[in-house]
């Protein structure tokens, strides 16, 4: 069964989410939750559904969302601060934990991509998070773009910073770009990019203030992971150019025990999104949520 809701984060801005609950569910019993978090500049109803139909079918509630300002959620459009989206996740816990549904002492986060970084981040500054899967994720912004580009690349890119940040100052505007301007992005990244335009046109209208990069750059997981109180599953895929191993292995090596680190064959970034290595992504994080949940 699933219910379209609205909770509050922020300086109230309303987010759009979905809640997901087991059909087996008899009215007695509450279910260990999990907040799904997506990627970069990603919406609720990509990836997310399949995830949730794969969790609620194991007996997990589940609840995916716009963060602040994307899809059908409130606040400034498009604008991708990381803390503040991670302050949406929390709230997202809150939310979830109040429900008649969840025991809200079995609540666990499922990242993927920059939601990867997310859920490691959130697990350190909120110890009501007692499990957390982080797939491809980012360990350090600043390290994550820059090597997405060559050594010329990036001072060019610094310098456009600087310019935005002046402006800023005269004008109160940032310079509104592509999402892949700032994260520079692989062939196979600009095919999904494709493929979720086709299926969504809105998509393709996105735009984000360059200030986003510099809230990015600043944005570093590895140095809070070791703060994390629960079990930590990282995966990665062994072909990932767009979110490399070391950016998983940096938040893997600075996380506490338990923890487990798992490199899934012969597949890329975007490729673990489809078959047969979603499956096998979701195997291990059900795997990991059931022994820790």
């Amino acid at each position: 069964m699933e219910e379209v809701i609205r909770f509050y984060s922020g300086p109230g801005y309303s987010l759009s989410a979905v809640i997901s609950i087991p059909d087996a569910r008899d009215g007695s019993q509450r279910h260990p939750g999990i907040v799904l978090c997506q990627g970069y500049a990603g919406l609720k109803e990509a990836l997310m559904p399949a995830v949730a139909a794969r969790l609620s079918a194991e007996g997990y509630v589940t609840l995916r969302f716009d963060y602040r300002g994307f899809g059908e959620s409130e606040g400034p459009r498009h604008r991708l601060i990381p803390l503040e989206q991670v302050e949406d996740i929390r709230n997202g816990v809150t939310c979830l934990g109040a429900r008649d549904e969840v025991d809200a002492n079995r609540i666990g986060i499922w990242g993927t991509s920059f939601g990867g970084a997310h859920a490691s981040y959130a697990a350190a500054v909120d110890h009501r998070v007692r499990c957390i899967v982080s797939a491809v994720g980012v360990g350090d912004g600043e390290r994550w773009l820059r090597c997405l580009r060559r050594e010329w690349e990036w001072r060019k890119f610094l310098k456009e910073l600087e310019e935005d940040r002046n402006q800023r100052v005269r004008s109160g505007r940032s310079r509104r770009v592509h999402p892949y301007h700032i994260m520079e992005t692989t062939p196979e990244g600009w095919e999904f990019w494709n493929e979720t335009v086709a299926a969504n046109p809105e998509r393709g209208e996105v735009e984000i203030p360059l200030e986003c990069a510099e809230a990015i750059i600043e944005y570093k997981p590895e140095t809070v992971a070791h703060q994390m109180t629960c079990p930590a599953l990282y995966v990665s895929a062994e072909l990932d150019a767009l979110t490399p191993l070391d950016e998983q292995r940096g938040l893997y090596q600075r996380s506490p025990e338990p923890r487990r680190y798992v490199v899934l064959p012969d597949v890329d970034h975007h490729g673990i999104y489809k078959e047969p290595h979603l499956s096998r992504l979701l195997d291990l994080s059900v795997e990991w949520f059931n022994e820790h949940l």
